[in-house]
């Protein structure tokens, strides 16, 4: 009897909430299909079979619109064309003018520099120029700007001969030294440049001599084994600063 007793609460509890769990079964069923019923929008056919569905036009915006109009309206003369195929140095030299800025790249103790108006270099010392002296570059192998760029011609490379050197007869391997120039007295320091130069009727630059410095103190110890000498050597290396001052195209 206490056995029955018992079972019957736990059969009782387990059928009420299984009818529980089927009403609010029932009750999400009928939920659902209220929200559907209620909503506005097209139904989607996700079958297979359903024709693709034709994309609709957009109106364009006012302000694209009246953009594209101010756009149309612009005389031919206000779209800049490309720049005609330069031909001589004349054109070249014309065509760098129009351009605000410019660098040039020349070569000073026998290694390339990228130069630009006020920019400083530092050389080792230069013993035969005071401060103040003005030195114009002659190994300038470069001028440029933004958008053009008027380089010499490399006579080591296997180029055919310009109208100028078959003219001239002047053979373009053979490059132009002077021993007068103050360029010509400095040591090559390694990674010469080997190009043309432009003439100075094309480009001068010219800078200005700022200050003889000397670099940190350098520490240099010599020594011989098994004979108790050492020797320690101060050093400090003596340099030549320069301004780039100037940079003129042409003779003008």
């Amino acid at each position: 009897m206490s056995l029955s007793r018992s079972v019957a609460p736990l059969a009782r509890t387990a059928f009420t909430s299984a009818s529980a769990s089927r009403r609010t079964l029932a009750e999400s069923v009928r939920s659902a299909s209220a929200f559907a019923s209620t909503s506005t929008g097209p139904r989607r056919n996700l079958s297979s079979s359903s024709a693709p569905r034709k994309p609709t036009a957009v109106a364009p915006s006012p302000a694209v619109s009246d953009f594209a109009s101010s756009a149309s309206s612009l005389p031919a003369s206000a779209v800049s064309d490309p720049p005609a195929s330069i031909s001589s140095t004349s054109q070249a030299i014309a065509a760098l003018r129009t351009q605000p800025q410019h660098y040039v790249i020349a070569s000073l103790v026998g290694r390339a520099f990228l130069l630009s108006l006020s920019d400083i270099v530092t050389l080792p010392r230069l013993k035969d120029v005071r401060v103040g002296d003005v030195l114009e570059l002659e190994r300038v192998h470069e001028i440029g700007s933004q958008d053009y760029t008027l380089r010499a011609q490399d006579p080591i490379s296997p180029r055919v001969r310009t109208e100028h050197y078959a003219a001239t007869g002047v053979n373009p391997l053979e490059g132009a030294s002077s021993t007068t120039k103050w360029t010509s007295r400095l040591i090559p320091a390694g990674l010469a440049f080997t190009g043309a130069v432009l003439r100075p009727e094309t480009v001068r630059v010219r800078c200005v001599v700022v200050e003889h410095t000397k670099g940190k103190m350098e520490y240099i110890v010599k020594k011989k084994r098994r004979k108790g000498y050492r020797k320690t050597i101060k050093h400090k290396q003596p340099y030549t600063r320069l301004r780039v001052e100037e940079i003129r195209l042409g003779d003008a």
